[in-house]
């Protein structure tokens, strides 16, 4: 009994198996901007805290990843407000024998503040990661693709109608 219990913990101890896994890739990076396609916007407001408070149209800005609020002016009293959200892709893991895992893809959400909402025309095409909802005054735009992972939904209203989130924080400031 001793001897076979002896016997059965050497053939166990020696059947070690080791796996050398590389590390995992770096994380994708997020990257938002603000722009327009037909009429500049009257004024712009998020709250992120990684774009500035006065952004240049048409330059994407370094971000972390969350749901941020937004509004933007049309006219002095009529605007759009709503949420984006933006995700970043994962590295994928390490493989056998020290293999590296691939980067994952940078993502990039450039928002289009025009008078009748977003307008972008690659993401209104019915494709099976694109899900683009548009009533008159509701848009819904959840894109899922390698390179653009982001939900944005937004909605037309007037200062009549809604208080702008954006006004009441530059009066709380002052």
């Amino acid at each position: 009994m001793y001897f076979s219990t002896l016997l059965l913990m050497i053939i166990l101890s020696s059947c070690h198996l080791h796996t050398d896994h590389g590390p995992d890739g770096r994380d994708g990076y997020a990257y938002f901007g603000v722009d327009y396609a037909h009429f500049m916007p009257y004024s712009y407001w998020d709250n992120n805290p990684d774009i500035p408070s006065n952004p240049h149209l048409g330059e994407f800005y370094g971000t972390g990843v969350g749901l941020f609020d937004f509004e933007y002016f049309v006219t002095p009293q009529d605007y759009w407000y709503g949420t984006y959200e933006i995700w970043i892709e994962a590295g994928g893991h390490g493989g056998n024998y020290g293999e590296p895992g691939l980067d994952g893809r940078d993502t990039y959400l450039m928002l289009y503040c025009d008078p009748d909402g977003w307008t972008e025309e690659r993401f209104t095409s019915q494709k099976s990661l694109v899900t683009y909802e548009k009533e008159k005054d509701h848009i819904k735009v959840k894109v899922d693709e390698p390179g653009y992972h982001f939900e944005v939904e937004m909605f037309r209203t007037d200062v009549l109608q809604r208080a702008p989130q954006g006004k009441l924080k530059a009066q709380e400031k002052n």
